[in-house]
C-alpha cells in the first residue's frame, strides 16, 4: 500500500532519506515562475509595441502632441482599445467623461 519510507499521513514521499515529492514540487514551482515571467515579458513587449502607434494629435480637438515634452507626456491620456491607440489632451479627456467611468 505504502512505498518504503513513506508513512500513512505523510505529505511527502521519502525514499532512501531523500524527499522525492519535494524535488517534483520545486520543479513545478520553477516551471510556473518561468512561464509567468515569460507572460509578463510578452505583455510588456506588446505594450511597448503600442507606443509606436501613438498619434501626434488629440483624437477630439486635433491639438498637436510632442512626445519629447515631459509635461505633455504626464498630462495627456492614452486610451487603448481594440488594438488602436487614441490620444486625448487633458481638456478633451475631462469633457469626454472617461474620468468618471474609471472610478
Amino acid at each position: 500500500m505504502f512505498k518504503r519510507g513513506q508513512q500513512k499521513g505523510d505529505r511527502w514521499l521519502w525514499v532512501n532519506g531523500e524527499c522525492v515529492m519535494g524535488r517534483a514540487l520545486k520543479k513545478i514551482t520553477r516551471k510556473r515562475e518561468k512561464n509567468s515571467e515569460k507572460d509578463a515579458n510578452k505583455r510588456l513587449s506588446d505594450k511597448l509595441g503600442m507606443f509606436e502607434k501613438l498619434g501626434t494629435r488629440c483624437q477630439e480637438c486635433g491639438k498637436s502632441f510632442d512626445k519629447k515634452n515631459k509635461n505633455m507626456v504626464r498630462t495627456w491620456r492614452v486610451f487603448v482599445g481594440g488594438g488602436e491607440v487614441d490620444l486625448y489632451c487633458p481638456a478633451c479627456w475631462r469633457d469626454s467623461g472617461y474620468e468618471q467611468t474609471r472610478d
